[in-house]
């Protein structure tokens, strides 16, 4: 019918992710942009290789269930968002998270950052992940559970 005609097609829905505002943080090696649903991280000095790494690291980790997938498109690295441990709390999951370790460093990952685990370890749909491996190298001789017990004893020393 005519638009004249006053029949009005109702428009396809879609779901409606809340955006808000975008979350930019900067650091001197990369800036990382969060929004909505979505995590997009490129390097400041346009260092490919820098990104290209972090991607293969995650990629390793994904490929042993210790990881989100990501996305290499060009220099941006996008991945899906996370709930942070720092937002999340341990809630009587270290058992949980010291595995996840073991299992990362027997895959010769070793994440280099985990003396901060509030902000390099997150759960996604259910299970425990580990994020941001900008620092992260291959190794045999991981010390990654050694930083994360130093840093549980630091919190129940505070308790």
């Amino acid at each position: 019918m005519a638009p004249e005609a006053g029949v009005q097609i109702p428009a396809p829905t879609l779901p409606v992710i809340p955006m808000g505002r975008p979350l930019i943080k900067k650091n001197a090696r990369n800036i990382t942009i969060v929004a909505g649903p979505l995590v997009i991280k490129f390097s400041r000095d346009g260092n490919i290789f820098r990104i290209f790494k972090e991607f293969y690291l995650t990629w390793k980790a994904f490929l042993n269930g210790l990881s989100v997938p990501v996305l290499l498109l060009g220099p941006f690295l996008i991945r899906p968002r996370v709930l942070l441990l720092k937002e999340a709390g341990l809630r009587d999951r270290e058992d949980e998270i010291i595995r996840a370790i073991k299992k990362l460093s027997s895959a010769r990952v070793e994440h280099r950052e985990l003396r901060h685990p509030e902000r390099h370890i997150g759960f996604w749909l259910g299970k425990v992940v580990f994020i941001d491996f900008d620092r992260g190298r291959l190794s045999t001789k991981s010390r990654d559970l050694n930083k994360f017990m130093a840093w549980l004893r630091s919190l129940k020393g505070k308790a």
